[in-house]
């Protein structure tokens, strides 16, 4: 048994290594906004099916694509009758997750899956509230998910879900800001060393051939402005065409070495 739950945590740090990251940020004129961390998980699926010996069937019919937004506000709503009759306690944990957004993006013929897990906020401030709630939504949403517990183990996937810890976020006088500050007392600094250690060592498990693998995995920052972008501090950021859009390719692993690399400053039209 511990064979084989050792394959498989291997096969999920090797699936792993086969997603890309994204932190996509969208802010509305009055500051209000949406945060959601996306997981491109397209190629991992290739990868399954590949394993599994399977070839697309040319006559079978494929199921619709699927690009959805999901407020799990609207869902709390219509279904208040029931939500009701549950426990007080049950009934709390709902009622935080009303500014929840879960993303889906599905297309059985390109092969492409992308799931995002994310919320509104009422400032920029609040993000880090935000970042809870979305937290607690995942918890709830794989309750019970042995497949769920043995990736949250995995120390790449627990480096993804800390990415933000020591991120501040600021927006205020058309100045945009996410800024990463090193932890300053002694044990948090040894945890992130520990962290640091944890991935390179589970990565080395893997093998070079892997070690490859992991060096292609991104993580993306995309930022939406109600504004046009005048600048910006980060050297390798790109700019839309219409100017309201920043986007940053960021190397997964580089990240968790140097999180400063992703630290900026846009600055907006006044």
């Amino acid at each position: 048994m511990k064979k084989i739950q050792l394959l498989f945590g291997i096969l999920v740090i090797v699936l792993m290594s086969s997603c890309s990251f994204t932190e996509e940020i969208t802010i509305k004129p009055d500051g209000s906004g949406e945060f959601i961390m996306s997981y491109d998980m397209s190629t991992m699926l290739r990868t399954i099916q590949e394993a599994e010996g399977k070839k697309r069937d040319p006559n079978k019919k494929m199921s619709a694509p699927v690009d959805s937004v999901l407020y799990y506000n609207d869902l709390i709503v219509g279904k208040q009758d029931s939500i009701s009759k549950l426990p007080l306690e049950e009934q709390e944990k709902i009622k935080k997750l009303k500014d929840i957004i879960l993303k889906i993006k599905m297309n059985e013929a390109t092969n492409e899956m992308i799931m995002g897990f994310g919320s509104t906020f009422t400032t920029i401030e609040d993000l880090p509230n935000a970042l809870e709630r979305i937290n607690s939504a995942k918890a709830i949403s794989n309750k019970d998910n042995p497949q769920y517990d043995k990736i949250n183990e995995s120390a790449i996937a627990k480096s993804s879900e800390g990415a933000l810890e020591h991120v501040t976020f600021t927006y205020k006088n058309n100045t945009f800001s996410r800024i990463y500050t090193a932890p300053e007392n002694d044990e948090e600094k040894e945890q992130t060393t520990t962290d640091i250690e944890d991935v390179n060592a589970e990565i080395s498990e893997m093998g070079d051939a892997f070690k490859e693998a992991f060096d292609l995995m991104t993580y993306n920052i995309v930022y939406h402005f109600p504004k046009k972008i005048t600048s910006t501090t980060h050297k390798d950021a790109v700019i839309s065409e219409d100017g309201k859009t920043l986007t940053l390719k960021l190397k997964f692993l580089e990240l968790i070495e140097n999180p400063d690399i992703s630290s900026l400053n846009v600055f907006l039209e006044q």
